[in-house]
């Protein structure tokens, strides 16, 4: 049986609306600070735009692959595993010594 709070909605609904809260606050928190940090590594505007912008392109084109992902292995542990690798990725991103793996860290 599922607990439910206060408000009658699933304790698996605050922790999945939590989740996309936490990537869509840290995804606009980085955006301001995203193109001098590009800029530091000599890319010039359009680079800087491609990179701010490479995140939400590729969260465009893997979404539905992690949507039937999930449907096939569970929304728990692909959660987890996203979760992992977004701190995977901004650790990388922060401590990127080249552009191009600031791009893949971002991608």
């Amino acid at each position: 049986m599922l607990k439910r709070n206060y408000l009658g909605l699933p304790l698996q609904f605050w922790v999945v609306a939590l989740v996309a809260f936490i990537n869509a606050v840290s995804f606009t928190i980085i955006i301001p600070i995203l193109y001098p940090y590009a800029k530091q590594f000599g890319l010039n505007d359009f680079q800087a735009s491609l990179l701010t912008t490479s995140y939400a392109i590729f969260q465009f084109v893997g979404t539905p692959i992690l949507g039937k992902l999930s449907d096939r292995l569970g929304r728990k542990p692909l959660l987890i595993v996203s979760l992992v690798g977004t701190v995977a990725a901004n650790m990388v991103a922060a401590f990127a010594g080249v552009a191009w793996l600031l791009f893949a860290a971002r991608i």
